[in-house]
Parts: C-alpha cells; sequence; structure tokens
C-alpha cells in the first residue's frame, strides 16, 4: 500500500469548495466522500489529497498542488510554503487548525504558479518522449483533474479514468498510436520507437518465438537445415 500526500492550503475550504463548484460537506469525516480530494482544516484551512506519493520530490508535489488545488491556491499566504504530510498519518479526524498541520509537517514545498505547472508537465511529456503531444496531454490532465473533483472517494479515479478516455478520443489515429507506441516503451513493452525515451524494451535474443497452433503455448522456432 502506497502512502500518499496530503498538502494543507491556507484557505478556507468553503471558498475552495465554492472555486470548485462543490458543496462543503458538514463535518470532516463526510467531505472524505462528498467534496474528494478536499477536507476541512479547521475555519481557515483546507487539506488536499493529492494522490501521488508522499516521498515524491518536493517540485513534483509542488505541481500536484497546484494541478489539485488550481487557481484558488493563488489565496494561500504563507510564505513557508505548503505544508505536506503523508495520508497514513493522517487523524481520522482530522485537524483542526492550520498552525496545527504546519506544526506536524515534515516538510514545506514551493507554490508554483498556473504557467510554471503547465510548462513543468509539458517538460516532463517531451523528456519523456511524447514530443508534439505534450500540450494535448497536458490539457487532458488539467481536464481529468476537473472532471474527476467532487465525484466522492469511490468516483475519484473513476473520474481520471473517464477523462482520459474522452482525451484519447479527442486524438487522431496517428496521434493515439504514437501515445500508445510511448507508453509501451515508458512501461517496457513492445518494439521500441525510433527516437523513443531510454529504457525501451528490446527484443530478446536468439530465435524468434513460434504459436502453437493446437494449444497456442509458445514453442521455439526450429532451427534452420
Amino acid at each position: 500500500m502506497s502512502v500518499d500526500a496530503v498538502a494543507v492550503i491556507r484557505v478556507p475550504y468553503a471558498d475552495v469548495c465554492k472555486t470548485h463548484g462543490l458543496t462543503p460537506a458538514s463535518t470532516h469525516l463526510a467531505a472524505l466522500e462528498e467534496t474528494f480530494p478536499f477536507v476541512p482544516v479547521g475555519d481557515e484551512a483546507t487539506g488536499c489529497f493529492l494522490l501521488v506519493p508522499f516521498f515524491s520530490d518536493p517540485a513534483d508535489l509542488a505541481a500536484a498542488t497546484r494541478r489539485v488545488v488550481g487557481s484558488i491556491l493563488d489565496a494561500h499566504d504563507d510564505e513557508r510554503g505548503i505544508p505536506v504530510l503523508s495520508d497514513a498519518g493522517w487523524p481520522d479526524a482530522g485537524y483542526g487548525s492550520y498552525e496545527e498541520v504546519a506544526g506536524a509537517s515534515p516538510k514545506l514545498v514551493p507554490k508554483i504558479s498556473e504557467a510554471e505547472l503547465k510548462d513543468a508537465i509539458e517538460a516532463q511529456m517531451r523528456d519523456a518522449g511524447f514530443g508534439d503531444l505534450a500540450p494535448k496531454i497536458e490539457a487532458g490532465m488539467r481536464d481529468a483533474m476537473a472532471r474527476a473533483q467532487g465525484a466522492g472517494a469511490g468516483g475519484f479515479e473513476a473520474g481520471l479514468f473517464e477523462a482520459a478516455a474522452q482525451m484519447l478520443a479527442a486524438m487522431s489515429p496517428d496521434e493515439q498510436a504514437q501515445l500508445q507506441a510511448m507508453a509501451k516503451q515508458m512501461f517496457g513493452l513492445g518494439d521500441p520507437v525510433e527516437g523513443g525515451p531510454p529504457g525501451a524494451a528490446v527484443p530478446p535474443p536468439g530465435p524468434a518465438p513460434i504459436v502453437d497452433d493446437e494449444f497456442g503455448d509458445p514453442e521455439d522456432a526450429p532451427p534452420k537445415k
């Protein structure tokens, strides 16, 4: 089970909900279902479940916070940065105040702008080998997060997948094929594509396997005579 990050911003929960078109929940426990990934932290702050590993680099946590919170993050006014805690240590009843969180937080991450987030995501996509598809993927990620918010803890990931499917549907067949090929390389599947990222899968040495027509099991190719 992974340990994910929770960022806490000094912006009232009601304001965050209003920005995202959500109806504030009456309790912290209800918020976990009704306004996930946002929960109240006292009257002055909001906890934001980022769904990224707590041990990620600070730059990645900062980007995830901006991606989840959106424009309302601009109202966060703590010059020290943004407190980040692990969801594993998050109390069932939540925290009572922002300063309580700040005192318990093991790390602070910087607040980045919307433009910085966009540039960072596009750079990551290009470094991963997605080339000219990077802007479309970045826009798709923003749309996916917007659609998923407010779907409840159970439906949040489903909302992400639905938006991702729509992003793929909006791409041309050539773009879909390029994205599929790059994704296979990233996960070590399939053959490498020219110009692809490092670490791409390569065919194993030796004779190519053939499939037995009767049983469907792979067999070694017979030696040439």
